[in-house]
């Protein structure tokens, strides 16, 4: 998940006040990266065994990020409707 501009910080720490019960609702534990010297922070769920530029791969790829979107929507989902903004 990108944040990018705007109060893309604020909404960074109000996801990360939440990691340890939204990494176990997801099931995974997932790379949180606010970067702090760029404008975007990060939430991403990488799998480093496939690689985009093997097209043996393209398949795998595909499933995994079908499978990270289905099991990350609903939670973070969740935690957008929970956060008081």
């Amino acid at each position: 998940m990108y944040l990018a501009e705007g109060f893309n910080k604020e909404i960074f720490d109000k996801f990360f006040a939440y990691k340890n019960d939204i990494e176990s609702e997801v099931g995974h534990d997932l790379e949180w990266e606010r970067m702090d010297d760029k404008v975007v922070s990060r939430i991403k769920w990488q799998d480093d065994t496939l690689n985009v530029f093997e097209e043996s791969d393209h398949e795998a790829i595909n499933s995994f990020l079908l499978n990270a979107m289905k099991l990350m929507h609903p939670v973070f989902e969740k935690y957008v409707k929970k956060i008081e903004w």
